[in-house]
């Protein structure tokens, strides 16, 4: 009987759950859940925004803050991937082939990405995403966090796109070659697929002006054909559809709908080829207009202060650059026709440099004077006797005086520009 119960008793000891274990076990699966409570608090609060997938990446839970960078309600995502919400035709299909190929492998990855929000306007985003394992070791979940890298992007654009100008601007040898690339640099960094140059041109002095395109750039020539065949014959005269009244304004404008605005002929176009909004910018020589750029595209978002801002310094580098190229065409106009009536002039002229020697003097002046090229040389501007009704005498060059002549010193702004010092001119009538 004994022997009986004691065996019986040994019997129901051995399918008696080991009661320190179990409490171990309790702790620790209280700690988890203390663990769990206590990271899905902070990920709740985190500005980033957080975001649990399941195995196969479809959304199992993300915090408010992700819900507030991208527009979307969890109710929204909730059993969808997130690039199928949130990516675009202009997301990097590299890196979506990257993020996919680590999701795949079940491995942890770092990545930025363009993705678009509910509103439709886009935002950069960096991502670190992990996986997560089950007890087993198994891949159950993956966890991600995003954090919104616009600003920082945008800041790295304008300085990329602020360094090509200067580039652009610095290897540039004339006005028309530097249209096409500052239209592609340009509407490359905005994103948008089309731009005009529109130069104002016509004789001012009979009121005959208008403004033509005088370069036109597309990331889509083909897409695109019909709008840029209506740019290239449109024509507008001051105050006239919306980019005579832009070329009035003066000012940088934005607008949403070619269509709405006084351009019925590209506005057609625009609606066939999906172009919607414009951005033109004016470039001024002083108060005046001399080209606008403009930029359309299928969506736009409306520049911010900032993007205005910094727009308004590029065409200011780029009113200093045509200024500057105008100037020196017109320098070497000027000093070809000097140049030719020099050669050709009766009286005689001799040029002196900026430190008062000798230059060089025209056809009429060794005739006159009977001198050459080689006896002048070295020959300074206090040399000569310069006043004028009294024989021109020269120290260096006694035939000199052998002649008569008034002398008159001329100053030119062609001559200020060039450095030179001064003219002597000897009149044929009083030699």
């Amino acid at each position: 009987m004994t022997s009986v119960i004691d065996q019986s008793h040994s019997v129901g000891q051995a399918h008696l759950p080991d009661i320190p274990s179990l409490v171990q076990q309790v702790e620790a699966l209280t700690a988890q859940v203390q663990a769990c409570s206590m990271m899905a608090l902070v990920a709740q609060n985190t500005d980033n925004a957080v975001i649990v997938t399941d195995a196969r990446g479809r959304v199992e839970w993300v915090n408010d803050s992700f819900c507030r960078l991208t527009g979307y309600a969890f109710a929204e995502l909730q059993g969808r991937t997130p690039g199928a919400v949130l990516q675009t035709q202009e997301t990097d299909p590299a890196t979506i082939a990257y993020i996919r190929e680590r999701i795949s492998l079940g491995l942890p990855f770092e990545a930025v990405i363009l993705n678009r929000r509910k509103d439709g306007a886009t935002y950069w985003a960096r991502i670190e995403s992990k996986p997560l394992r089950d007890e087993f070791g198994r891949i159950n979940r993956f966890m991600a966090v995003q954090r919104d890298i616009t600003a920082q992007k945008r800041t790295e654009a304008r300085l990329d796109l602020h360094h090509a100008v200067v580039q652009l601007l610095s290897d540039a040898s004339e006005i028309g070659g530097l249209l096409p690339s500052l239209l592609k640099l340009i509407g490359n960094y905005l994103g948008w697929p089309v731009g005009v140059a529109w130069e104002v041109k016509g004789k001012r002095w009979v009121g005959d002006v208008n403004m033509r395109s005088a370069a036109l750039w597309s990331s889509n020539e083909l897409r695109y054909a019909g709008f840029l065949a209506a740019t290239e014959k449109a024509a507008w005269h001051k105050g006239e559809g919306f980019l005579g009244g832009v070329w009035q304004s003066k000012q940088l404008t934005f607008v949403h709908d070619l269509h709405s605005v006084r351009d019925h002929l590209r506005g057609v176009q625009a609606d066939k080829e999906g172009l919607q909004g414009a951005l033109v910018l004016p470039i001024l020589s002083g108060e005046r207009v001399t080209f606008l750029l403009e930029f359309t595209g299928p969506r736009m978002d409306p520049p911010d202060a900032e993007l205005l801002q910094f727009l308004e310094g590029v065409c200011i580098q780029v009113s200093h650059f045509i200024d500057r190229k105008r100037d020196e065409m017109r320098l070497r106009q000027f000093m070809t026709e000097f140049d030719s009536l020099f050669k050709l002039s009766p009286d005689g002229f001799v040029v002196f440099n900026s430190e008062g020697i000798r230059s060089y003097g025209n056809p009429a002046f060794y005739t006159m004077t009977g001198l050459t090229r080689e006896r002048l040389d070295g020959v300074t501007e206090s040399e000569f006797d310069c006043h004028p009704g009294r024989p021109m005498r020269a120290r260096a060059c006694p035939q000199i005086d052998c002649r008569r002549c008034s002398i008159q010193r001329l100053r030119s702004t062609a001559i200020g520009a060039a450095k030179a010092g001064c003219f002597a001119a000897i009149s044929q009538g009083h030699v």
